[in-house]
């Protein structure tokens, strides 16, 4: 089960600790009973916040829809590395100033455009230029110009060597949009309309309430790692938000959702006792932190500072 988990939502960088309600969901090849009333077979998914956005580029808070609407150019497999997403492959130069990335051909968006060298660069240009202040550029700093070989090779020349860049082109922020997204749909964009190339399609977002996405039935270019590089095993994903940890837990329990992520460790034994549950365990590649605001007070004062820093009790959090 583990596996095809993974494998049907995860095709994003983010594994940590989840909890799986099984008597809907998951057994051999993903069963997934249809619901009563259209015949479909539907997973809900439980998340504690809603984004500000559905646009990579724009984002602050990168919602798990947009990890399933957008595939990135370089993906990582279970054990973190990097392997070909919609760039079939790569070389750098011997100077590591010039990375040329070989795109896969036959791949089309979810409003039947073809994808192209255009949609990478203006993918990446956009989230540089200052007037998008996009969350992401900060990453992006190294590449200087991304120049388009013909339709389906590009070349990202970078002003510095930069061994981040796989990591920061994996990433869900990285996610390629078609480059007419913005002057096609104007303010709608990341809202009303989302286009990607990815698994699933965006049908609605009921702000505060859901996120609902269809299965890209045209889709057949996953990553070759991946058992399924077809189109999704089910029909629909709703994403629901639930700010509250208990009743997010209760919904589970009851079957009110059937995935959770990011599971509140004080829910863990009693999620481990229940059968109908299964608990995923993964290792996660993000860090979490606490940071002085320093430019406000009382952080202005660096004896708070110190002070906050001696009271901390190290052994216990070790």
């Amino acid at each position: 089960m583990r596996k095809v988990f993974r494998e049907v939502f995860l095709r994003g960088p983010m594994r940590c600790l989840f909890a799986v309600f099984l008597a809907l969901v998951f057994c051999v090849g993903v069963s997934v009973a249809p619901t009563e009333a259209t015949g479909k077979k539907v997973i809900v998914q439980g998340m504690n916040q809603d984004p500000d956005i559905l646009d990579t580029i724009k984002a602050a808070w990168y919602s798990d829809a947009l990890i399933y609407l957008h595939d990135r150019l370089v993906t990582r497999d279970y054990n973190f590395q990097y392997q070909p997403g919609l760039a079939e492959s790569w070389e750098t130069s011997g100077d590591g100033l010039v990375w040329t990335f070989h795109l896969k051909k036959g791949v089309r968006f979810h409003d039947g455009s073809p994808f192209t060298a255009k949609d990478v660069k203006w993918t990446f240009d956009t989230i540089k230029d200052p007037e998008t202040a996009s969350p992401f550029a900060g990453d992006l700093k190294a590449i200087e110009k991304i120049v388009i070989r013909d339709d389906y090779t590009v070349d990202f020349i970078l002003g510095y060597p930069f061994p981040n860049l796989l990591f920061n082109l994996s990433n869900t922020a990285a996610g390629i949009q078609p480059e007419n997204c913005y002057e096609k749909y104007g303010s709608d964009y990341g809202i009303k309309t989302v286009i990607g190339t990815g698994p699933f399609i965006f049908k609605e977002w009921i702000k505060g309430d859901k996120i609902v996405l269809l299965k890209n039935p045209d889709y057949a270019w996953g990553p070759a790692w991946m058992s399924n590089q077809g189109p999704p095993l089910f029909d629909e994903l709703v994403i629901r938000t639930i700010p509250e940890e208990t009743v997010r837990f209760m919904e589970l329990e009851t079957g009110g959702i059937h995935i959770l992520r990011d599971v509140p460790t004080l829910f863990v034994d009693k999620l481990e006792a229940n059968p109908e549950v299964q608990l995923v365990t993964e290792q996660a590649t993000k860090l979490g932190y606490l940071a002085y605001a320093c430019d406000k007070k009382p952080f202005t004062d660096v004896r708070v500072r110190r002070a906050i820093n001696h009271a901390i009790d190290r052994d216990t959090i070790v």
